[in-house]
């Protein structure tokens, strides 16, 4: 059964983390604002953990299939996800610890 490629639900995803990435980086470089660049890195963060997630499953899916290849491709692009939410989440917490401090 070949499942469609872009779902609602994955396009959403998709749009969560392109706006999470534009607060961000509006609060870095035009408003210079602490609390939307904390809001904006921890939403995508907690986006690219569910898009990582996802690409478990995907990978749990092809290997089932025995298709190696989708399964190392997923294997990495979830990987990369798992980092960059990794490091968008430390980014927030820790200015939002220097933030509070202030």
């Amino acid at each position: 059964m070949m499942r469609r490629a872009l779902t609602p639900a994955r396009l959403v995803l998709v749009a969560i983390i392109l706006i999470s990435g534009a607060v961000a980086v509006f609060g870095l470089v035009a408003a210079k604002s602490v609390p939307l660049i904390v809001s904006g890195m921890a939403i995508l963060g907690i986006s690219l953990i569910v898009l990582g997630l996802i690409a478990a499953g995907a990978v749990v899916r092809a290997g089932k299939r025995g298709d190696g290849a989708l399964a190392f491709t997923a294997a990495m692009f979830g990987g990369l996800c798992m980092l960059g939410a990794a490091g968008s989440l430390a980014v927030a917490i820790v200015l939002g610890l220097l933030a509070a401090s202030a």
